[in-house]
């Protein structure tokens, strides 16, 4: 196929604010279409040069404030990468919607928004997102409350410049580097009040230090491990608190929400809240109650104390005190097989269960107790990266400290089970809460996806938050990991529906009695402009009925460009949008010749014909690609030229043991491409720098034919001609200073746009094909 020069062309536009006005009208729309191209030109700079691996892709960095109090309307400012040219600011929830604040222009302004919370819009964790170029961008925690809120605009690093805060309330805020903010509040004596501080779990970097100190700024109590503050005052006064990072870091990624509440005496408080680990996509099982049946009854941590319970059961209880150790006892007969399941840690709570049973004999001093069997931890279904030199494995965790295991009786009488937080001793939280699940064999499973991550190239350790914005002509992988339960091993077919025009999706099953799985999103060439939110579900066979469940999507909540220098964060997320965002193409796509099943027998040999789309230039001269697929993954790593229009693919099917059957598979490598960021920002900003030579020219031009009308004006017209040159130099000097910004607009975006050598994973279509039992003779 011949080379395509069609190569990132977005559209233009931001020319289009120039066609219109004059005088000061046309440097408002000059000015604007600057404050255009320097965003295109700034949103990446600052990871420009630490993003050596995939293209960019849009991401929503920061919204300040973070969130807002249900049935009011907010003044949201965003940061971000790669965002230019937003359209619009989105929520996962309708009650939430934003239009753009308009400048003092008229003009929207393209980084400030007024979000509307409806009054019936639920208290909780939602997020938000931008619609951009590039498409829809990665989420950002935007926090829905029942608070009144401020936003913090200046910082106050001392006493005296503490912040004063009303009791009841949240105060959204950033830190600054290596500094301290301090806030003010008044409190009866004997008035308890609550300081708590949501930052990891609402996608901040930051780790809480929270301090209470009297007015003049003398400690009184210390939370340095991320919880609550509980304090009682004293004696009538002001009060100070002291907010800072653990290691004193700051900037506009350390944010956080402060609230300040008054609680009764015994009153329990809830946590701010915030958003859920990966792990916990497998809880809760399908058709659970939402509430237990059953509490845990204390005192039980002794033998003698021990809770009876029948079978099956659904216990809520508590870790607390510290060093709790709950026991249950209950009868069993021998063969019995009983699955169970603990939640904890899934829930949100720092926790490590552990259940250990024993068959218990006899009574008093002669009871004797035989171990049955101990469970402690959910395994990761996948191997995980090792953190070693490079990827070994995804930088996710499907697993949990919970528990999910059987228990099976091989003795008929009384058993025990001890449940216990393996690390209880040092935590003492009333808070910690779980969750036991005793049941018979219910046969499930639990999806989680997320964006492809793998060894681009040696020592590389990315960890890059990867929103579904597809280029036209690209395929992104996602892995989809399932947590299989009470033993059921089929095979889970995977699909994805509600997607935008244009794209299609094609899922590689999670074979029988494996964990992983691909699906594949691939955007046409030509693909539309647009964004749904997707649907993305697993299905699978068990005890003769269809049982479908939805996958969730995880993401890393911040682009981590090395994860040996930061700790990179993930958690799930509140929905899967997809977006084509119609403004740039694939450097390089890979399709089968023909769009059909290839056959072959059993034992054959099947050969594959590839066609290679290329548009865009790369670094180096061969790309290897692995295989993706049921049945096909251990076909070995093959070269294919980058600087050629096609390759074959050779599949060995004797060597490969494939049984009969139709399978889909995809090759995927990595390749270096010579990317152009935006080079229509260059031609936008060198239109606009011709814009205001223009301007300047024709100004001077107007100047000198007005000085010449002061010379030669009467003594009653040359005041009117003196203040109109007057208003004629105010203007020359406004557009001398547009043409100075627009001389380094355009020497910004044209840096920018020069090719940079970016890694990029590069994955082909889906390939369909049929294995043929061999004739039988």
């Amino acid at each position: 196929m011949a080379h395509r020069t069609r190569v990132f062309t977005p559209p233009q536009l931001a020319v289009q604010t120039l066609q219109s006005g004059d005088g000061w009208g046309r440097l408002s729309s000059l000015w604007n279409l600057l404050i255009a191209v320097a965003i295109a030109t700034l949103t990446i700079a600052s990871s420009a040069s630490a993003q050596s691996v995939c293209l960019p892709a849009p991401r929503l960095l920061t919204t300040m404030p973070m969130g807002g109090q249900v049935g009011t309307e907010v003044e949201v400012t965003i940061t971000g990468q790669a965002i230019e040219d937003v359209e619009r600011l989105l929520f996962s929830h309708p009650g939430i919607t934003a239009r753009p604040k308009p400048g003092s222009d008229g003009n929207p302004e393209s980084n400030r928004f007024i979000v509307t919370i409806a009054a019936d819009c639920p208290p909780g964790i939602h997020e938000a997102r931008v619609f951009s170029r590039l498409g829809v961008s990665s989420a950002r925690v935007f926090t829905v409350g029942t608070l009144p809120e401020v936003k913090q605009e200046q910082p106050s690093t001392t006493v005296a410049a503490a912040m004063p805060l009303e009791l009841n309330s949240i105060c959204n805020a950033a830190l600054p580097v290596r500094a301290v903010n301090h806030y003010a509040f008044e409190a009866k004596k004997g008035q308890r009040v609550v300081v708590d501080c949501a930052a990891k779990g609402i996608d901040s970097k930051m780790n809480p230090v929270l301090i209470v100190a009297d007015a003049a700024g003398r400690d009184l109590v210390v939370q340095r491990r991320g919880g609550a503050l509980d304090f009682t005052a004293p004696d009538d006064g002001p009060y100070i608190i002291k907010v800072h990072e653990l290691t004193f870091k700051g900037g506009p990624e350390y944010f956080y929400r402060l609230a300040v509440q008054t609680a009764a005496a015994e009153a329990s408080v809830p946590r701010l809240p915030h958003t859920r680990s990966v792990s916990s996509f497998s809880w809760p099982p399908a058709d659970l109650a939402q509430e237990s049946a059953l509490a845990e009854a204390e005192p039980n941590n002794s033998q003698v104390q021990a809770q009876k319970i029948s079978l099956p059961c659904d216990i809520q209880g508590r870790f607390f005190p510290a060093a709790d150790v709950d026991t249950y006892e209950f009868t069993a007969k021998k063969g019995e097989v009983w699955w169970v399941e603990v939640a904890s840690e899934r829930l949100g709570r720092p926790t490590d269960p552990s259940i250990i049973v024993q068959h218990v004999t006899g009574k008093g001093p002669g009871e004797k107790l035989t171990d049955v069997v101990q469970l402690t931890d959910i395994a990761s279904p996948v191997k995980r990266s090792s953190n070693g030199y490079a990827y070994d494995g995804p930088p996710y965790n499907a697993g949990s400290s919970d528990i999910l295991g059987k228990i099976e009786i091989k003795q008929d009488g009384v058993h025990r089970l001890q449940l216990s937080d393996l690390f209880g001793g040092t935590r003492s939280d009333p808070r910690n809460e779980y969750r036991l699940v005793i049941r018979k064999a219910t046969p499930d499973f639990a999806l989680v996806a997320w964006a492809l991550h793998m060894e681009l190239r040696n020592g590389d350790r990315n960890a890059l938050s990867k929103p579904i914005a597809l280029r036209g002509g690209s395929t992104m992988a996602l892995e989809v990991v399932a947590v299989r339960r009470d033993g059921f091993g089929g095979e889970i077919e995977l699909s994805m529906d509600d997607l935008p025009d244009g794209v299609a999706a094609s899922g590689l099953k999670i074979p029988a009695g494996q964990s992983r799985g691909i699906m594949l999103v691939s955007a046409h060439q030509d693909a539309p402009r647009g964004m749904r939110i997707a649907k993305l579900v697993g299905r699978a066979i068990i005890q003769g009925q269809e049982v479908i469940r939805p996958c969730q999507l995880a993401s890393m909540a911040w682009p981590v460009s090395n994860s040996w220098a930061e700790i990179p964060a993930p958690r799930l997320l509140a929905n899967i949008p997809v977006s084509v965002g119609g403004s740039e193409v694939a450097p390089l796509s890979i399709t089968a010749r023909e769009p059909k099943v290839w056959e072959a027998t059993v034992g054959d040999t099947l050969k594959i014909p590839l066609i290679h789309v290329r548009r865009g230039e790369f670094s180096g001269t061969t790309m290897g690609l692995r295989t993706f697929g049921a049945g096909f993954e251990r076909v070995p790593k093959f070269d294919v030229s980058l600087g050629a229009d096609g390759s074959e693919a050779v599949l060995d099917l004797a060597k490969l043991k494939t049984p009969p059957g139709d399978y889909r598979i995809a090759f995927y490598g990595s390749a270096v491409a010579k990317y152009r960021y935006n080079p229509a920002a260059t031609s936008a900003a060198e239109l606009a720098h011709q814009q205001a030579q223009k301007e300047v020219a024709d100004l001077a031009k107007q100047a000198q034919q007005l000085t010449q009308q002061v010379k030669l004006a009467s003594q009653e017209q040359r005041a009117a001609a003196e203040k109109a040159a007057q208003l004629l130099a105010e203007k020359k000097q406004a557009a001398d200073a547009a043409l100075a910004t627009a001389k380094k607009r355009v020497q910004a975006a044209t840096q920018q746009s020069q090719p940079k050598d970016i890694v990029d994973i590069i994955v082909s279509e889906p390939i369909a094909i049929r294995v043929q039992p061999a004739e039988t003779k």
